[in-house]
Order: C-alpha cells, then structure tokens, then sequence
C-alpha cells in the first residue's frame, strides 16, 4: 500500500516538523520545550513503529492541552486555539493508517500554512508557511496515486514549477481581494508582558527589561540615538505605598477641563514613520510634540500626557506616518498641583534634604543638584539592584543602598522636584534602540524600557535623564560585557560577522514588512486599474515571471520523444489534405489512409516514425 511506503511518508514527516516549527514559534523557552518532547515522542513512535493503546493516547492528548491550557493561564485566547490545533496534528499524525487519515492531517496542515500566512507579516514565516503550503497542496496530490511517484530528476523539476505556480496565486490573491480589517473575536487575546506596566515599583523595569522581543522600527531620517525618547505612558501620581501610577488623558480631561491653554502650536516639516509590530496593545510609541498623520481616527490623543494609544488592539503589523511640532502651553494653578502632589509617606529625610538644598538654588540649579549628587556621589547603575528590606523605600535607596535601574532614579528625581515645588512627572517608553546599518533603520525591543522624567518649566515640558548622570565606570558590569571584554580576537571576528549576517537578515525582514504593510487599499485600486488598462507596472511584472518559469519548466518537463512526435503529429494534420473526415477513434493507421496521396508520400517515413516511437 502507498501509506505503508517510507519514502512517501518522508514527505509527511517534513511537513509534519515544519507545521509544529510554525506553531511553536514565539513562545516561552518552557513552553517551546514542552513542544519539542511532543515532537521527539511523536518522532520516536515514527521510527520505531510502535502503537499506543486508543485510550493512553486520549489521555495524552487531555493532558497535553490542560498543559498547553496551564502555559496560557487558563485564558481561551486564539494564540491557544492556534496550539490545539498543533496537538490535534500531533495524534493525527501518530494514527495516520488510511488515505482518509492522511487526508484529515494534510487539512490541518494546510490550515496552519494558510493561518501563519494570514497572521505574521515577517519574511521568515511567509517563505516557512509558503514552503509548507507547496508541500502539503503536493502530499494531497501524491496521496491520490495508486503507485508511487520516484523523486527522480523529472519529477522534481515538475514540483518545482508546480511550486512556482502556486506563488503568482498567493500575489494575486493578496494583491486583488479586497482588503478589509477583519478580526477573529471569538477568544481574547492572551495577556503578554510586552510595554510598559500600569503601576510602577521599584524593580518593576527589571522585570520587564529581559525580553529580547522587537517592537517597533524608526525609519531613520538623520536621528541621533540619544534623541530618540519614545513615549507611551506618563505617570504623575503616586500612592501611600509608593507606587507611581498613570492617569489617563479622558481622566484629566474631566478632572481639569480647560486647565491646559495652547500659547503656540506650529507643525514641522520633520516626518518620521514607524513600522508597528503585532503585540496585541494598544499603547503606540512616539517622541516628544509628535501628531500623526496616516489615519489619526485610528487613535487616541491626550494633550496632557502627549501620548497615543490604538482603539483597537495592534494585532497586525501597522506603518504609521508622524509629523514633528513645536507647542508651548500654559497649565493653571489646580494642574500644576496636581503634578506636584505627593503623599504623607514620604520619608522625613528627603523632605529634609530638598529644603536644605533648594535653598538658595533657582529651580534649574537645583535640578542640576540633583544629577551632580547621582553623578559624584557613590550612585551606581545596575539590573540586578539589592533588595531593600522595605517596598518602595525610595529614602533607603537615596541615601544607603544608591544603586538601582531607571525607575529608581527617575522616581526619586520626581519626588525630590516636587519636595522644592517643582512639577514633575515620570514619562516612560523606550530609549535608543539598535542602528541596522545595512538598511539605516532602528529596531527597539522589549529590552529597550526606559524611564526618565518631565519638569514643567516656562510653559513646556523639559526632559531630564537622571540615569544618564551615573558614570560609565559605575555601570555595574553586565555577563554580556565581561565576555565582550575577555574574548580573544577570533571570538570578536566571529561575533563581528554573525552580527553582520543578522543585520543583513534583518534588513530583508525590513524590507519584506514595509513593502507587504505599504499596499494599501488606495495601492490595492490602483493595481486593479492597471490591470483594466492594461497598463504593465511592477507588481504586474512580479506576478508574470513566476507565470512564464513555471510555463517554461512545465514545457520542459514534457519534452519526451513521444510528445514531441505527437506535437509534429498535430501540425501534419493541419496542414495536410485530408480525403475523408478524422475520427477521434481513428488508428494511426487509419489516418494515413485519410490523408490525399500527395501527403501520404509526402509523410510516410514520418508516420512509420511516430508508429514505432508510440508502441515501442
């Protein structure tokens, strides 16, 4: 039987890994090593052609989705969806006995091809779902066969130029049907720790700094690194216990109408552009007097926190055009209060401190103070800060432990600024980011939380940085920077080119995303009207290459003797005179006799040709 044939279900197995490769893909590094014991138990079975028992395979199959259910704390989120159908194909997989079978796992393959195709817009995941798609749309055609198709030259070069022709199908098909935003709401989306928290502690940004996961990329337009401060939430309230907290802009608006007069707003001709990735938020990063300009009624603005969030979750990759402004505002008496409100927790020690040394200090002297006291005292930077014996001992910190990350200096600037009455607010969001040089873009991931601090100041908002006031030799040094520091040449050059290689990786991702996520609906009619027209532009270009090769391999495929005799075969019947009409049914044989006398003699040496190539 086919089924039971192992080259044939080599194909299987290849598609078999790549749908679970698919699936797994961006998860926890438990979560992913659940997957591969599913993987190497369901591979094991493969080999060793062992059978489990009906029941202790339903079993397993319950307990791997109450685990799969564990990993996503018991929320129904479609990513969860997503996994159970990547369990369900790993027990169709270890069952596949009929045709039938076979045919209910390449279903579900091809539903995960199509679904990783839909839902990720990166150039790696569109060629792995492409690649699958081919495969699995060939294992449907390959199950069908009575005998078993040799993998030979010949046949190859037909999968080939069947692969191809499935490519100009996917660029149509993207490139033709209407493009609507449409959004599965059956599940909620599942909770992620990707931006910034709700509440701020001390030790909260550690907690959320270790992810390596990239957010969002700035199309570089001559910015320098140590400009680039991208907001997303400003926190201007903190508690009894210390814990800093955002108020949202409809929040101010009611609890301030009228409170913020714009002196003078005047817009920029600085544009700048962001590709978005899918983090399933809705907060939006963007630098400081910052207005957008593709679909604004996509967004949200506060005037009081400067900030933009989505009203719809981010769930696919979105190209976002801003523009730069220049404002100078004018807050009342009740807002400027608000922002220096502070509660009776605060330690003795620090209300002490600040009155002792905003006398006889204007209020940027003081502030500069500040930063010299973290700059020349025995302040030191560090990710993994001691631990105070008390929650959000911010007097503790300042004047025993002096170590801590971003939040621990921004805060404490905070509250000694508003100790000297001065009105000041944490704004948090993501600083720097990483330059590709190849492409010229910056790439910002989870990894690249920040928090500095705003202190208003003659009618705008003035940026501090207190954690760029500690000295590089009191950074406390990192394991990635004592394996830079110690590593021998070779290991450097190694590092150097794998950097390289990454870079150029990511330039093709960059390139692949802005171009999928810039055709838009208005590009989307354009292309159709030139379709119309007749009009060649490029993407009609695209489509047809892949046409004509997969033609070409296709005519080349079926250059046999035979086909290239029944060809010359058809052309001798146009063009010949015939005595009596040509039967479908006619022998070869037959036909000659129909032939006038002068192509008989004119044809016989090629009919006798063809007759032996057809029946030898």
């Amino acid at each position: 039987m086919l089924l039971n044939n192992k080259k044939f279900f080599d194909l299987t197995h290849i598609i078999f890994t790549l749908s679970l490769f698919l699936v797994s893909r961006n998860l926890s590094d438990l979560n992913i090593f659940f997957w591969i014991i599913l993987y190497v138990f369901a591979f094991t079975l493969y080999v060793k052609n062992l059978k489990i028992n009906f029941i202790i395979l339903f079993l397993l199959l319950c307990a791997s989705l109450y685990i799969q259910l564990f990993f996503f704390e018991f929320v129904l989120a479609k990513e969860f969806f997503v996994k159970i159908i990547g369990i369900l194909l790993v027990f169709r997989f270890l069952n596949i006995k009929t045709k039938n079978h076979l045919f209910s796992f390449n279903i579900i393959c091809l539903f995960i091809s199509v679904l990783n195709l839909t839902e990720s817009q990166d150039l790696i995941n569109s060629l792995l779902s492409t690649v699958l798609l081919i495969l699995t749309i060939s294992n449907f055609y390959l199950s069908n066969q009575t005998t078993l198709i040799e993998m030979d030259l010949k046949n190859m070069i037909k999968y080939l130029g069947f692969g191809l022709g499935l490519i100009p199908v996917i660029a149509i098909f993207y490139l033709i049907i209407p493009r609507t935003d449409i959004t599965l709401n059956l599940f909620n989306a599942s909770k992620n720790n990707l931006g910034i928290p709700d509440s701020i502690n001390l030790g909260s940004f550690e907690q959320i700094s270790e992810s390596d996961e990239k957010l969002f990329v700035l199309i570089n337009d001559n910015f320098k690194k140590n400009e680039l401060y991208f907001r997303v939430k400003v926190f201007d309230q903190i508690d009894d216990k210390k814990s800093w907290r955002p108020s949202s802009g409809y929040y101010l608006i009611r609890k301030f109408p009228n409170s913020i007069q714009t002196v003078n707003f005047t817009p920029q001709n600085k544009m700048y552009n962001l590709i978005i990735e899918n983090y399933k938020n809705s907060w939006l990063p963007i630098l400081k007097n910052t207005t957008i300009v593709s679909d604004p009624q996509d967004y949200s603005f506060s005037i009081f926190n400067q900030t933009y969030r989505s009203k719809k979750e981010i769930e696919s990759k979105k190209l976002i055009q801003l523009r730069k402004y220049t404002i100078s505002m004018g807050l009342n008496d009740e807002l400027r209060q608000y922002y220096l409100d502070l509660p009776n927790s605060i330690s003795s020690e620090l209300r002490k401190w600040a009155d002792t040394n905003k006398k006889g200090r204007t209020d940027t002297e003081y502030l500069r103070n500040i930063l010299n006291t973290f700059n020349k005292d025995d302040f030191y930077y560090s990710l993994k800060p001691p631990i105070s014996e008390n929650i959000n001992d911010y007097s503790d910190f300042f004047f025993k432990i002096k170590e801590g990350y971003c939040e621990h200096y921004a805060g404490t600037f905070v509250i000694l600024a508003r100790l000297a009455g001065i009105p000041a607010r944490i704004v948090t969001g993501y600083l720097g980011g990483e330059l590709n040089s190849v492409g010229d873009f910056y790439e910002f991931k989870q990894q690249d939380a920040h928090a500095w601090v705003e202190v208003w100041d003659r009618g705008k908002w003035i940026e501090y940085d207190p954690t760029l006031a500690i000295p590089p030799n009191k950074v406390k040094t990192t394991l990635n920077q004592i394996l830079k520091e110690n590593s021998n040449d070779n290991i450097r050059l190694g590092t150097s080119l794998f950097k390289d290689f990454s870079n150029y990786i990511s330039y093709l991702d960059f390139v692949w995303t802005k171009s999928l996520i810039s055709y838009d609906k208005n590009k989307q009619k354009q292309f159709i009207q030139d379709l119309k027209s007749l009009k060649i532009s490029k993407n009609i270009i695209l489509i047809f290459i892949p046409i004509s090769v997969f033609l070409i391999i296709f005519f080349i495929s079926k250059l046999t003797p035979k086909n290239i005799y029944k060809i010359r075969f058809y052309f001798v019947l146009l063009l010949s005179k015939k005595k009596d009409k040509i039967l479908n049914s006619d022998t070869l044989d037959e036909v000659f006799k129909k032939l006038e006398p002068q192509s008989q003699f004119k044809y016989l040496e090629f009919f006798k040709k063809y007759e032996k190539v057809l029946y030898s």
